[in-house]
């Protein structure tokens, strides 16, 4: 689905002092800046359709906008092209849509960037696309509705606020539904999925053939189940639920399959890492690795450690890692993966702390670690000052980590949703 984009161009009118010139024609630039946008609209990675081209030099003319915005319009990229913009670009940022301003270089100079708006002051015009695609997210997290899976836990308050706060609806339902679609899921199709998981991995060290089988059936009831709620992401509260024999197997390969699959799958039912997966993820379209860190100051490292983790970390059309099939850690039961990330790449561990902070720290990957204590996936994370972050640590035990130096794409987001982008190292 497209993201719509309206496009508004600010400026004085011909004849009148000010930058650029007394002779500057908004008309003819907002159509140079059209055609630039069909450029730019054929470089990006997600689909988004401009509409409007409103050229805004009076009070009228915001009026106007505001008459031709629609609900099917998720955002505003505003052109500031001339002097006596700021007054229009503030009643503009009233309408309430996530907005984007570019200012046309000598058009104007240093304006003030209201809050909730991400500002481009530039000559690269291809900088107009991340700004872009973290509206393109916010539209993505409001039509996002997440399943959380958990007979204990009281989600009201964090329901109710990330209706508010992101659009999102989280439905809660207790483990009767996902045992029921278990319960229900085809052996067959089930050994389809286990066998084409055996033949790819590198190993299988301690699940038997038939749990890899349950695994993939725990799998398929898990599609069920977000199918007839119509979700597209779900959290399940596995480790009381399986430890007291109410699951007969562990969700780490489905939530695997379904982060592959472009899907959003969280364990022990942790919204706030649901949240930071789907937030994050969104923007940079790839999924990310929920961990519990083990922090080694004296090597600046973080071994971020889980048995849940996806094989296409680079995305859907990503290469998959290397997998060896192994047992969940913690209690030598079911099935997990423990998969070989890549050495050398550039990585982003964030977390969702509160609503109003995201905690990020941006580093290298340096190899997997490969003993048989804590979770069974475990990649080194390389930072500038693990020690900063060992000692002020907070915001819950996960971190969710992806590939990619996604810290100035998450400040972008971060203005548009409200929340303040902290760096833990």
């Amino acid at each position: 689905m497209a993201t719509t984009i309206r496009t508004v161009y600010l400026s004085k009118e011909s004849g009148r002092p000010g930058w650029p010139n007394k002779d500057f024609d908004p008309e003819e630039r907002a159509t140079e800046l059209e055609r630039r946008l069909v450029w730019l609209q054929g470089r990006l990675d997600f689909d988004v359709q401009f509409t409007g081209a409103h050229v805004v030099t009076a009070a009228g003319d915001v009026a106007a906008l505001k008459d031709a915005i629609s609900a099917q319009d998720d955002g505003l990229l505003v052109f500031i092209l001339a002097s006596g913009a700021q007054p229009h670009l503030n009643e503009i940022v009233e309408i309430g849509l996530p907005t984007v301003s570019f200012i046309d270089l000598f058009g104007y100079f240093v304006l003030s960037v209201p809050e909730h708006v991400i500002g481009i002051s530039s000559s690269d015009f291809t900088e107009i696309g991340p700004a872009l695609k973290a509206v393109d997210t916010v539209r993505r997290l409001g039509e996002s509705k997440i399943i959380c899976v958990s007979d204990r836990k009281d989600i009201s308050s964090y329901q109710e606020q990330a209706q508010e706060r992101f659009g999102i609806e989280i439905e809660q339902v207790g483990h009767e539904p996902l045992l029921a679609a278990y319960e229900r899921a085809d052996e067959g199709q089930a050994e389809e999925i286990a066998a084409e998981y055996i033949a790819n991995a590198e190993k299988v060290m301690e699940p038997t053939t038939q749990d890899v089988v349950a695994a993939a059936r725990m799998y398929l009831g898990i599609r069920e189940l977000m199918g007839d709620a119509d979700a597209n992401v779900i959290t399940v509260d596995c480790l009381p639920l399986t430890y007291a024999g109410i699951l007969p197997a562990f969700p780490c390969l489905a939530f695997s399959r379904l982060n592959d699959e472009g899907l959003v799958g969280v364990c022990e039912a942790d919204l706030a890492a649901t949240l930071t997966q789907m937030i994050v993820g969104y923007l940079a379209d790839r999924p990310g690795f929920v961990s519990d860190p083990v922090i080694d100051t004296s090597t600046d490292t973080i071994i971020h450690s889980h048995c849940v983790a996806a094989t296409k970390m680079g995305g859907v059309d990503s290469y998959p890692e290397p997998y060896v099939i192994r047992s969940h850690a913690e209690d030598n039961e079911s099935v997990s993966l423990q998969v070989k990330m890549r050495a050398g790449q550039e990585v982003t561990h964030a977390k969702l702390a509160g609503f109003d902070t995201m905690l990020v720290a941006r580093g290298r990957t340096a190899g997997n670690v490969d003993i048989d204590k804590g979770c069974r996936t475990k990649v080194r994370m390389t930072v500038n000052d693990a020690r900063k972050l060992y000692q002020n640590y907070r915001g819950g035990l996960h971190r969710v980590m992806f590939y990619g130096d996604l810290v100035r794409q998450i400040e972008d987001l971060g203005r548009l949703l409200g929340f303040e982008v902290v760096d833990e190292c």
